[in-house]
């Protein structure tokens, strides 16, 4: 949903594809749970986002692990640079980053 991203700003994903760091699913992860970040990393819960995966081939961005999740360009449903991203995320009324205070924590 445009603007939102929970407590992440539209950077802090850019900077995640650009480090290849995998991106949670937010459809995987009960984040009312205060556990859930080291769930995650530890591989115990979630998958990793799609949309980060496909934006990252969109960008014809290959991930140097070759054990890295690599799924098919896809540039109709899925945002083809990170211009295009961010400016939809910015160009929202309501933008979760500015609300979103609390520590996951």
């Amino acid at each position: 949903m445009q603007g939102w991203l929970g407590a992440g700003t539209p950077e802090s994903f850019i900077e995640c594809i650009q480090h290849e760091e995998l991106l949670p699913c937010h459809q995987t992860l009960d984040y009312e749970d205060k556990q859930w970040k080291e769930k995650w990393v530890s591989g115990e819960v979630g998958r990793a986002c799609r949309g980060a995966l496909v934006l990252m081939r969109n960008m014809s961005k290959l991930p140097r692990d070759p054990n890295f999740p690599r799924v098919d360009r896809d540039d109709d449903t899925v945002f083809s640079h990170p211009r295009e991203f961010l400016a939809y995320h910015h160009a929202a009324d309501v933008k979760s980053w500015l609300f979103n205070t609390k520590k996951d924590k």
